[in-house]
């Protein structure tokens, strides 16, 4: 279970939610809510790479083993679908050319994993046996993203020179067709807690997947480039946008 969480929040927060946004200060600012506001909308522009589709997210099948909370057990399913992440608002956004830096917050209303079928065996409270085969569905409320980026340029590329990441997670509520109650009711009682504690390994993982990305991304560009390219696609939209 460990590990399911950790792969979906890497997920989520890799993939970067129906709402207002923040109002811009100034020109870049305004230039990358557009971009936002049209990715949202399933327009990518020019950012196909390394922009991805956000109406639905397939992850590959999940396995593994979880031990906490009295509960012992393996479990594994089928592809993982993750809807939910265009329903995204930019609570602040804070952006500078001259510095070639970015920070804000991004928050999800709420994210939605299914998989047509999971498997559970093992033991809850310690001795007692369960075993739960079925769909799967959880919901992930209030969701919120925090990061911090950080440019660096010579004459002939940019990179990331810093990059943070927080999250957090308000809410869950998990549906297990034919489960055992105890995983459900540790999972809808702890599910929170146990996201929560795996925090760094999580933003490490996001991390490690990310920066190779983002990196290939900006070889080659310098930040002259970069900027025009995103000025390019600054057609200016509503600050409330709705989709």
């Amino acid at each position: 279970m460990k590990s399911l969480f950790i792969v979906l929040e890497a997920v989520s927060l890799v993939l970067v939610v129906y709402g207002i946004d923040t109002t811009p200060k100034n020109t870049l600012e305004e230039s990358l809510l557009s971009l936002l506001t049209q990715w949202r909308a399933g327009d990518r522009g020019p950012f196909s790479f390394p922009f991805p589709s956000l109406d639905e997210i397939k992850i590959p099948a999940v396995s593994g083993n979880y031990e906490g909370y009295g509960a012992k057990i393996s479990y594994e399913t089928t592809e993982l679908k993750l809807v939910g992440l265009k329903n995204f608002s930019v609570a602040s956004l804070d952006a500078s050319e001259a510095s070639l830096k970015a920070s804000g917050t991004i928050t999800i209303p709420v994210l939605t994993l299914s998989a047509d079928k999971y498997t559970i065996k093992g033991r809850a409270l310690w001795f007692i046996p369960v075993n739960g085969s079925g769909k799967l569905r959880i919901d992930f409320g209030n969701n919120q993203l925090t990061f911090s980026i950080r440019l660096r340029s010579n004459s002939s590329s940019t990179w990331v020179d810093t990059l943070q990441l927080a999250f957090s997670v308000g809410s869950l509520k998990a549906s297990l067709e034919n489960g055992p109650a105890a995983i459900t009711t540790i999972l809808n009682n702890s599910g929170v807690s146990i996201i929560q504690s795996n925090h760094d390994d999580i933003v490490k993982m996001v991390r490690n997947l990310i920066l190779p990305v983002i990196n290939n991304f900006l070889s080659g560009l310098t930040p002259e480039q970069l900027l025009q390219t995103i000025a390019g696609n600054a057609t200016i939209a509503p600050n409330a946008v709705r989709v």
